[in-house]
């Protein structure tokens, strides 16, 4: 598979802190950050459109902790595929045309974690909701542990 033509022009920015500036911009805010892209979309794709228009040719989808698992204790669970199908979009709607979407995964809830089959399939889940919606890569945020991210 040939890399996305986004790699074959340098200088290569990306976005930065997306979930840090929501978190800002959205002080009333008392759900998981991620339920953001279906409550709030509008906040998601604004700050991904400034990130577009201050040169970013790679954006992340506003998914780490999009799991099943993390959202549940919310009551969440159920719209993990909504959150990250919509994460994914709202991403690729704010970018340039010779940009790409980093679908975004974040480490377990608790480390080491990973060997449990609920997080498994959690981590399963999200990944195909967001190849589904066809990311262009993955990006690991966070992981602690190398274990975890494999």
């Amino acid at each position: 598979m040939a890399a996305p033509a986004v790699f074959t022009r340098l200088p290569l920015l990306a976005d930065g802190g997306l979930a840090d500036l929501l978190a800002r911009r959205q002080p009333d805010w008392r759900q998981p950050l991620p339920a953001l892209n279906q409550f709030r979309p509008e906040a998601v794709q604004a700050l991904q459109r400034e990130f577009a228009a201050a040169g970013a040719r790679l954006l992340r989808t506003h998914t780490e902790g999009a799991t099943a698992l993390q959202l549940a204790p919310h009551g969440l669970a159920e719209r993990a595929e909504a959150i990250n199908n919509s994460g994914s979009a709202l991403a690729r709607s704010a970018l340039r045309a010779d940009g790409a979407v980093m679908g975004t995964l974040g480490p377990p809830p608790r480390p080491g974690l990973v060997h449990e089959p609920t997080w498994q399939r959690a981590q399963a889940e999200q990944v195909i909701y967001l190849s589904d919606t066809g990311v262009d890569f993955f990006l690991l945020q966070h992981f602690t542990r190398l274990e975890d991210a494999e």
